[in-house]
């Protein structure tokens, strides 16, 4: 499922994907990596805070988003590793508009 996030180019907050209705009991976050594509713009300009990922409540991957071009809209990647072996995966764009 895709979640959506509207910002100004100046704004820059954390953002979270909250993984648990995808895990059993015991499951835990226990890293991710994230990955960002441009979309609709012809800048490519950074929206995620180098080394931002972090684990939240073992159940969430957050980072950290900021700049970005306004008008463009940017789909952010997060991929979770569970301790239970398991790889789960969800997506969210950032708009960015004046």
């Amino acid at each position: 499922m895709a979640h959506k996030v509207t910002k100004q180019p100046w704004e820059r907050f954390p953002v979270s994907i909250d993984f648990s209705s995808e895990m059993e009991t015991g499951d835990v976050v226990v890293a991710g990596l994230s990955e960002y594509e441009v979309e609709l713009a012809t800048v490519d300009d950074p929206i995620v805070v180098e080394d931002s990922m972090v684990v939240v409540d073992d159940t969430k991957l957050q980072v950290t988003i900021y700049g970005g071009v306004s008008g463009s809209r940017y789909k952010i990647n997060m991929r979770a590793h569970v301790n239970a072996d398991k790889k789960l995966e969800d997506d969210f764009y950032v708009v960015v508009r004046d």
